[in-house]
């Protein structure tokens, strides 16, 4: 718009600045500024529209989405090929392949199809790629496909006649809505969370209203301005009672909170209100709002590449609180999406429909080709990254003299991957590593559901108990180990169902059943005549950064404790726990300088190294 409506800036400023506190774990109910997003576009959209039907009679479509592509591909070409670019020079393996479906179909427009095809779950705890949240502009470039086709339908079939096109939205509404509400008791949430069809209904209704605004006269009373800051407020009430995972939020809630807001809006639009235009019109507001679309679009890319971790690696930088590192992203952002907004948004602007279409079929085929020459493009020598295949379950044998079989869940991979990287910078090979471990192996039996908390799905060990006995044989009849390094507890710590009954390490029957479990595995190694170890577990289990799996660890320990002590003449328990421990309640992200842990919550690259050289010494 030539004339920019500063109200709308000012709902922008807003609304990037819960998303933003969303994504840094500030506010979790930030993510209710993505809702406040489409109820902006349906207005600002059909307002621009409408006023186009009335002055020439017509949409001319092509136009619009020449508008449109202008508007967003510029900036969303850059941040997608520089993250991407970014993404393959700083590889986390452990999200790699997503990373790069990701950026491939948003390149396509159509992010928000693919987490609805893989069944993935919107994170709670933290940013996990730097392109999930790009579904709400997919979202948006799909409504923007479809809208202007039914608005000029609506308008030919209304003749012009404000109330009946009025009418006819509200009816598409009401429809969304029903379907949307009949649909969350069938679908499960990230389905319809992600789904264009459940989400328009917050499009739709800010089109209603910018149809009734386009035709309303000013309404300056004071009861008008009064009930204007009102709803204000019960904006800012309903948003802060917004949850994640709540399907509550598809049965009317997220319904009558676009309402408000749509409604909010034509207030703005047909009425003045002091209290208003210093809540929305000031100038730190405004600013916001002018650079909202690029904030959005860089703000989680700053996020997941400015980790705790790489500011370790990259500058020597550790900042340990969680306040100082937000401010220090939300910094970063903020000036990167200035230079965005001044040197993209103003600067380029796309008037011709053949370079409109270049732009739009130029950035898959960019995204396509960055993504299968990953090694073109990459600038880094660094391969301080760990090889996917320590994070499968395929056997991996290091050439060594004394064969040491390492198994247990995803934890002893690590480990056995340690073991071998200090024999190799250490130029030794006095250690033959024989991994057998299987990420998400558990000591309980299958039929023994693994429940995580809150809403993941439940998961079982990928085989039982007596299949990974089987397992083990093998590799003992192949390599003879002479000794085995046991490393589990860490996927056993969340709850199980076990005969009809959820409970989980701490509680009596669980300890007595895994300690039975435990045993039967110290006896087979005995029967082969193996020299046994074991480790404890670490307390950052399930990557917690708190003392919220305190209690797990130390009873998954106090377990590992018995168990050597009744077999003491034939376990050596390895400390891993005080190993890793410096003082604090919860093992250290930062230990002599090494950054412990990855974005798994497993032993980083370095980390691994570090606890294998001592594992080595503890074998000797």
């Amino acid at each position: 718009m030539q004339n920019r409506i500063k109200f709308i800036d000012g709902l922008r400023g807003l609304a990037v600045l819960l998303t933003v506190l969303f994504h840094t774990m500030i506010f979790e109910s930030g993510f209710a500024g993505v809702e406040i997003f489409f109820v902006i576009s349906g207005f600002i959209i059909t307002l621009l529209l409408t006023r186009e039907f009335n002055q020439t009679q017509t949409i001319d479509i092509k136009k619009f989405w020449i508008r449109r592509i202008s508007r967003l591909y510029p900036v969303l070409m850059i941040v997608v090929v520089m993250t991407l670019f970014l993404s393959i020079n700083f590889p986390l393996y452990s999200l790699q392949d997503k990373i790069y479906s990701q950026a491939f179909y948003t390149s396509l427009g159509i992010e928000n199809w693919y987490e609805i095809i893989q069944n993935n779950s919107y994170w709670a705890n933290g940013v996990q790629t730097p392109f999930l949240h790009v579904w709400s502009i997919c979202i948006e470039l799909q409504f923007y496909i479809v809208w202007p086709f039914i608005l000029k339908s609506i308008f030919k079939v209304s003749k012009s006649s404000t109330k009946k096109s009025a009418w006819i939205v509200l009816a598409i509404f009401a429809i969304l809505v029903i379907s949307t509400i009949f649909m969350s008791f069938s679908m499960e949430f990230d389905a319809i969370y992600f789904n264009p069809f459940t989400r328009a209904s917050s499009f739709v209704i800010g089109g209603l209203f910018a149809i009734i605004a386009c035709n309303s006269q000013q309404r300056n009373a004071a009861a008008v301005k009064v009930f204007t800051v009102l709803l204000f407020a019960a904006i800012g009430v309903l948003t802060y009672f917004f949850q994640m995972n709540n399907i509550n939020l598809f049965r009317g809630y997220i319904a009558i909170y676009s309402v408000l807001v749509a409604t909010l809006m034509y207030l703005l639009m047909v009425s003045s209100s002091m209290v208003m235009r210093i809540l929305l019109e000031n100038r730190v507001i405004l600013f916001f709002g002018r650079i909202s679309y690029s904030l959005y679009l860089i703000h989680v890319p700053v996020i997941y590449f400015l980790s705790r971790q790489n500011l370790h690696v990259w500058f020597n930088l550790d900042i340990e609180s969680n306040f100082s590192l937000v401010i220090f992203q939300i910094t970063v952002s903020v000036i990167l999406a200035c230079l965005a907004w001044f040197f993209i948004e103003k600067k380029i602007s796309i008037q011709k429909g053949f370079f409109a279409c270049l732009v739009v079929i130029l950035l898959p085929v960019v995204v396509y080709l960055m993504i299968n020459n990953p090694q073109n493009l990459q600038m880094t020598t660094d391969t301080h990254v760990v090889d996917p295949k320590w994070d499968t379950e395929e056997p991996i044998v290091s050439p060594g003299d004394t064969p040491v079989l390492v198994v247990g869940d995803s934890w002893s991979r690590r480990l056995a991957m340690g073991m071998t990287l200090a024999q190799e910078e250490n130029q030794t090979s006095q250690f033959s590593i024989i991994s057998y471990g299987i990420p998400g192996s558990s000591v309980m039996n299958p039929d023994y559901t693994i429940n995580y908390p809150d809403t993941t799905p439940a998961s079982y060990p990928s085989k039982s108990f007596d299949e990974y006995l089987q397992y083990w044989k093998a590799a003992i009849d192949k390599y003879h180990p002479e000794k085995v390094v046991i490393a589990t507890g860490n996927y056993d710590q969340f709850a199980q169902v076990i005969d009809n009954k959820v409970m989980r390490v701490g509680d009596p029957t669980f300890d007595s059943l895994y300690q039975a479990q435990f045993q039967k595995i110290i006896d087979f190694f005995k029967n082969e005549g193996i020299e046994i170890y074991m480790t404890n577990v670490s307390n950052n289990a399930a990557s917690s950064s708190d003392n919220s799996w305190l209690p797990f660890s130390d009873a998954m320990n106090k377990n590992f404790d018995e168990i050597a002590e009744k077999n003491k003449n034939d376990v050596h328990l390895l400390d891993l726990q005080s190993f890793l421990a410096d003082g604090t309640t919860y093992s250290p992200r930062i230990l002599n300088g090494i950054y412990m842990y990855d974005e798994t919550g497993h032993p980083s690259y370095d980390g691994s190294i570090y606890i294998g050289n001592w594992l080595l010494d503890q074998l000797q």
